[in-house]
């Protein structure tokens, strides 16, 4: 199985792993390896990431996340069942690159959609934004730059080194090269899930991790093309305006008309950037996000002196009656078991 997303925080990962001064005495270990019952657990297992999984669809929106590796070379697999949006911002101090599983579902973001034979590269820390579609399975690979700095020396690659960075996708003609290295993780997975002695059986972990960032710097070597994005630079604009508004008004019930003279487009415009985007209507959006925040607000409340009815209202919802019924049918469950559940 190959986030596009990876555990930044080192101090979890050392905590861990065995403590000792000898880097190339670290083995590979697991950080998070769990089925989740819908999207906003698997958020908060992402650690160093501020990641944000929305979910675009009703119904609850089961995930699974992998993810492995050391301070040098981390590993995350996951699979979101339900349409989503994702948003996150990649570890600091490393270049990430992200894989769509082959037959997974699709993704798209401002600067293109990413297809089975396409990489998307990150610049250390830079945020991201993109919309998954069902039975989305992808795979994220972190290096630190002291390791690749360290790959370029050995192996004379530093003419494609010195080219990473830039947060693109690239299509690469070369996807057999992209699944010799998903095999061996998927191989690499499995052995550390029997145990850490099987690892070091199969290859000391420096090794392994220079070897690793080596077959990743050569296949970005071959001939690769630059993904031009499916928008225009006006609807990426309007995206933009859209997104930094509704983050700056989280509970306002804006309206598609009002949304659309905030940011300064028609409403066409703004249908047109909802469709190519996150695949569905404005309206179905702005409903998800509030429902969202909702359930959000009552899984983190006292139970014992809060009141789904003034929850409610404060995301703008005056029908109670109504809103209950949606709710539910968003999220498989009535708003006052929510607020109920330990």
């Amino acid at each position: 199985d190959l986030v596009f997303s990876l555990v930044g925080s080192e101090m979890c990962i050392r905590d861990s792993m065995n403590a000792t001064t000898n880097h190339a005495d670290k083995s590979w270990s697991i950080l998070v390896d769990g089925h989740f019952k819908e999207s906003d657990d698997l958020a908060q297992s992402f650690g160093g990431w501020g990641v944000d999984f929305r979910q675009l669809g009703p119904g609850r929106s089961p995930a699974d996340l992998l993810q492995f590796g050391s301070p040098s070379f981390l590993v995350t697999k996951f699979h979101i069942g339900k349409p989503c949006d994702q948003r996150g911002s990649t570890p600091p101090g490393m270049l990430t690159l992200g894989f769509r599983e082959k037959g997974s579902g699709m993704v798209s973001t401002p600067e293109g959609e990413v297809t089975d034979d396409g990489v998307w590269c990150f610049s250390a820390g830079r945020e991201f934004s993109c919309t998954s579609q069902s039975d989305f399975r992808a795979c994220g690979l972190s290096l630190s730059e002291s390791l690749l700095d360290e790959v370029a020396d050995i192996y004379d690659l530093w003419s494609i080194r010195t080219k990473l960075g830039s947060n693109r996708i690239i299509r690469c003609h070369q996807r057999t090269a992209i699944d010799k290295i998903h095999n061996r993780l998927a191989v690499i997975s499995s052995l550390i899930r029997s145990g850490e002695t099987a690892l070091h059986a199969l290859q000391q972990t420096r090794e392994l991790e220079l070897d690793l960032a080596r077959q990743i710097l050569e296949l970005l070597a071959a001939p690769l093309d630059v993904i031009r994005p499916v928008m225009t630079n006006r609807r990426q604009l309007v995206l933009k305006r859209m997104l930094d508004y509704l983050e700056a008004n989280p509970k306002s019930p804006v309206t598609v008309h009002e949304l659309a003279k905030a940011v300064g487009a028609g409403v066409r415009t703004l249908e047109y950037v909802f469709r190519d985007y996150f695949g569905v209507t404005p309206k179905a959006y702005l409903t998800s996000r509030r429902l969202i925040g909702v359930r959000r607000e009552l899984q983190r409340s006292d139970v014992e002196t809060t009141r789904v009815g003034d929850v409610a209202l404060s995301w703008g919802f005056w029908h109670l009656g109504r809103f209950s019924k949606v709710y539910q049918q968003f999220f498989g469950e009535q708003p006052s078991k929510t607020l109920g559940r330990d």
